[in-house]
């Protein structure tokens, strides 16, 4: 298993992700456009020869010799003096969370703040894991949007801040100013000239800006510095060695070709892909091989069959639709098709599959179109009383 890191900085920090029929941003890189850049960075890379095989490999085989993770939100944090200190997001199950006594009430009283989030740490997924409580106040969520463990404010600098309270100072201060992420408006005019009209229109782009703040500490203060930014996990099992190199290569790719949309006007660039390999000692790892659990969650894109209905728990449906982009092919849509969404919850793991999209005249052409749907699981325990 290897996970890889998408590095961002103050100049190569945007994407533009879409949100199936919505006209708006996600803020997760959905495993099918993942998948949809390897695909057209191996043919680039490649050739369309070594692309067919892959393909051929992925479709054959039941599981799947191949797996990627949606890509979801990473902090990396800084501080002169400190180690480096690195803090994963899972996406929020959705189950009921076992909190302790103090916690439930907290939730019951904030109830729109635990609603509000859509990522876990690392930390908590893993103790949801292992069926452990749950501490939860306003501290422990940062931005709005993240819930993090006690471990994981330590790491942040923030936990000196918390408990016990340097006296007559708000922490309120340095978490108001932590934004981990930021959804950009730009405003943009399509101008004909043969008729001589402007037509005004407006896209959002997810970016990620570095983030500046500093904690009390022994009467002066500590400086810290929280860069966000994507990873996703990529599972072989089984690929040939020389497909996993081409689908290696096909991901550095992204560095200076881009993933998602508008890749023209600069968005999905980063400065760097970190590609590491994990082992049991390391918590990702654990997250994903350890399957006992009462529930699974998907942290990719599910597309199951009629067989794979009965063992979905909790869900919700993602839509996408889009352009093929194929050898500078722009202008044909594939089918719309729906997707369980990254963070539902399934009796059992399910393989999923890849369907294919194209319109029947372009396949029949040119080549087939295939979207990302395979099953990438965490499991937890979860309540009894669900």
């Amino acid at each position: 298993m290897y996970s890889v890191k998408l590095r961002s900085s103050r100049e190569r920090n945007r994407y533009s992700i879409g949100r199936g029929l919505a006209r708006e941003a996600d803020i997760i890189l959905h495993s099918d456009t993942i998948f949809s850049a390897i695909c057209n960075n191996m043919r680039k890379a490649s050739g369309a020869g070594v692309l067919d095989k892959f393909l051929q490999a992925m479709r054959g085989k039941k599981p799947a010799p191949f797996k990627i993770s949606s890509g979801f939100h990473y902090f990396e944090i800084t501080s002169p003096g400190r180690q480096p200190a690195t803090v994963f997001f899972v996406p929020k199950p959705r189950i009921k969370f076992p909190f302790t006594a103090a916690g439930q009430v907290e939730v019951t009283e904030h109830p729109k703040t635990f609603k509000r989030i859509r990522f876990i740490s690392l930390a908590i997924a893993l103790k949801l894991q292992r069926g452990e409580k749950l501490g939860f106040s306003k501290n422990h969520v940062i931005g709005g949007n993240y819930l993090v463990d006690d471990e994981d404010l330590a790491k942040m600098g923030l936990d000196a801040v918390v408990a016990p309270r340097p006296s007559g100072f708000d922490p309120k201060v340095i978490f108001d100013k932590i934004r981990p992420y930021t959804i950009l408006e730009q405003h943009r005019v399509v101008k004909d000239r043969v008729v001589n009209s402007s037509d005004p229109f407006t896209t959002f782009v997810l970016a990620f800006p570095q983030v500046d703040y500093y904690v009390p500490s022994n009467g002066s203060r500590q400086s810290f510095t929280l860069q966000a930014g994507l990873y996703f996990l990529i599972e072989d099992g089984g690929l040939p060695p020389e497909n996993l190199g081409q689908v290696v290569q096909a991901i550095r790719l992204v560095k200076d070709g881009g993933i998602g949309g508008k890749r023209s006007l600069g968005c999905g660039l980063c400065d760097g892909v970190e590609i590491a390999a994990l082992d049991d000692k390391q918590g990702l790892f654990q997250l994903v091989r350890r399957g006992e659990g009462r529930f699974h969650v998907n942290i990719s894109l599910v597309h199951p069959t009629n067989e794979d209905i009965p063992a979905i728990v909790d869900f919700n449906l993602l839509p996408r639709d889009g352009f093929i982009h194929s050898n500078g092919n722009t202008s044909r849509r594939f089918k719309d098709v729906k997707f369980i969404e990254e963070g539902s919850v399934f009796s059992t793991r399910v393989a999923g599959g890849l369907p294919q999209v194209a319109p029947a005249d372009f396949s029949s052409t040119r080549h087939e179109v295939y979207k990302y749907g395979i099953g990438m699981y965490y499991a937890v325990k979860g309540s009894e009383d669900e």
